[in-house]
């Protein structure tokens, strides 16, 4: 039982191996997620739906000419989606920035400057100087 039971473990084909409790593929959960196959099928993906979305404005634009040439009207799309773009990467890289930690790293800067500018201005108000020799008592005071 032992000999076959490591037989089909490492010849799957050979066999029945419906009565061994053993999985002989691996589990998606066991799978790196991080190696350079997976990485790729994801940016290949996020590259594709880059196009897509290209496609999808200059379709857009081309759909509503408004009196234009077909070409100013793919230009435009082409422009539009540009901005489009560029206003997702400063979304994602704002929206990254406060998960780092960023937003509540400025509160704070900005709560200490208050507070050393508070403390400042109380120096300030609270001086007082010793009478001396040198110093000179406006009339109005």
């Amino acid at each position: 039982m032992e000999h076959e039971y490591i037989s089909s473990i490492y010849s799957p084909t050979s066999g029945d191996t419906s009565k061994h409790p053993i999985e002989n593929f691996v589990v998606g959960e066991l799978i790196n997620i991080h190696s350079r196959a997976r990485r790729q099928k994801r940016w290949q993906a996020r590259l594709a739906a880059i196009k897509e979305s290209k496609a999808d404005f200059v379709r857009a634009e081309l759909e509503n000419l408004q009196g234009r040439r077909v070409q100013d009207a793919k230009k435009e799309g082409e422009m539009r989606w540009r901005l489009a773009v560029r206003r997702f990467l400063l979304r994602t890289r704002h929206n990254r920035w406060v998960q780092r930690g960023g937003q509540a790293k400025t509160e704070m800067r900005r709560e200490r400057r208050v507070k050393k500018e508070r403390r400042r201005r109380n120096s300030l108000r609270n001086l007082q100087f010793t009478p001396a020799p040198n110093q000179y008592i406006p009339p109005s005071a």
